[in-house]
């Protein structure tokens, strides 16, 4: 850890950090020294000054038409995604009446990532569609002072929405914006609006084979999406400190098209999910572990149907082992919940031979064993050997106590015959 102030202010030199202290205490002095005109705001970026009861604040528009793709998906598609897709996507029957063409696309650009009540949203992306269009309206904070007009008009916004789409906005955006809402003495309840937070869609259906679920590798790597002139996103709260401090808007143009693609990924990234969830099942072309993502997330909602057939695509387009043994259990148990106990068995001893370790299929074909097929003595057999694999691999008393009972319960049916 550096500790030398000498070295921390020569560091500072270099990179033209400052802290927040200074910027305040230096802006003045600065702003009055003034910026050529091509550095100012309205130069760097395409918008107007917006004007309310409460003051001014900087309003950019983008206008995108629903033919256009992001990636590889077409915006319009994203218009076409009802309430029904919605909520399982989600794994929430509350958004059955979620509508894709009636909602906002929000993204925001902060001062900090602790989302306390020292950290702004500065900048506040909001996309909608509008006709044939997908209409991007970016709020922009040119000070501290331009924060209220900007939340007024933001507030009205909410107001109307029928729904919001996010990125993590149920941890970090919303609350945010509740608190500063709350801060400048706006009435508005966020937790009223319908939440679509699309990370956790994402985590759902993509997480097994990504592990990093962050916007920017999704979009690379669902949506094929390369970003051109694209900032990361820790250096955007230092660009608008230095913005607030000289005036000088060139920096800022990144930012604005940062924001901008995260909110068309946002409507893009939906698309994609509700394609996935909702297409006949020898229509969808993806990754085995997406494959094998859908079929959890269709036995979670009780489709045990497609579950079975995404499971056992899955398998077949080839698995490592521990993922392998997973497809086989969600094969098995869509089978069981279909009551078509013969396949499940089968697929039980399936996973029986290949994962000797494994006590859950040997339970499994017990159960079949005993009060379907009705032969005690191979249910017995089977049993035996079930205690000996759960002692072999350490598991608990309590475990070994149920197949133990299980065990008494088949010897006293095989005496009373």
């Amino acid at each position: 850890m550096v500790t030398d102030p000498d070295m921390i202010a020569r560091l500072k030199e270099l990179s033209g950090l400052m802290t927040a202290g200074e910027v305040f205490e230096q802006a003045p002095a600065q702003r009055a020294q003034g910026v050529p005109e091509e550095c100012e705001l309205e130069q760097v970026v395409k918008g107007e000054v917006a004007e309310n009861d409460l003051g001014r604040f900087f309003l950019a528009t983008r206008t995108s038409s629903v033919t256009e793709h992001h990636g590889n998906v077409a915006l319009l598609t994203a218009q076409q995604v009802g309430g029904d897709t919605i909520a399982t996507m989600a794994n929430d029957d509350e958004l059955r009446e979620f509508r894709l063409d009636r909602a906002l696309f929000l993204d925001t650009e902060t001062t900090g990532l602790s989302g306390g009540t020292g950290t702004y949203a500065f900048l506040v992306g909001v996309g909608r569609f509008e006709g044939g269009n997908l209409v991007l309206r970016q709020y922009f904070m040119r000070d501290f002072d331009e924060e209220e007009a900007m939340l007024v008009a933001l507030a009205d916004l909410f107001r109307d929405a029928e729904g919001v789409v996010t990125y993590n906005g149920k941890s970090f955006d919303i609350p945010l914006l509740q608190t500063r809402f709350i801060t400048s003495r706006i009435r508005i309840n966020l937790e009223d609006v319908p939440h679509l937070d699309m990370l956790h869609v994402a985590r759902r259906l993509w997480r097994a084979r990504l592990r990093d679920c962050s916007l920017g590798n999704v979009e690379r790597e669902v949506l094929e999406l390369t970003r051109h002139g694209d900032i990361p996103s820790h250096l955007i709260p230092q660009i608008y400190f230095n913005y607030l401090r000289t005036r000088d808007a060139r920096r800022l143009a990144p930012v604005f098209y940062h924001n901008e693609q995260d909110v068309l990924s946002l409507a893009a990234l939906a698309s994609r999910a509700a394609q996935l969830v909702t297409a006949p099942p020898d229509l969808v072309e993806a990754h085995p572990l997406d494959l094998l993502s859908l079929a959890r997330l269709h036995f979670r909602q009780r489709r045990y149907p497609r579950s079975e057939r995404h499971a056992s695509d899955a398998y077949d387009s080839g698995l490592e082992p521990d993922d392998a043994r997973h497809a086989l259990y969600v094969l098995a148990l869509s089978l069981k919940r279909q009551h078509r106990w013969e396949q499940a068995h089968s697929i039980w001893c399936q996973l029986a031979k290949h994962y000797p370790d494994d006590v859950g299929p040997r339970i499994e074909m017990a159960k079949h064993l005993e009060h379907r097929e009705h032969d005690l003595k191979e249910a017995h057999t089977i049993c035996q050997a079930c205690i000996a694999v759960a002692r072999h691999i350490g598991a608990g008393e309590d475990s070994i106590g149920e197949i133990q009972y299980r065990l008494a319960r088949i010897e006293r049916k095989i005496d009373s015959r």
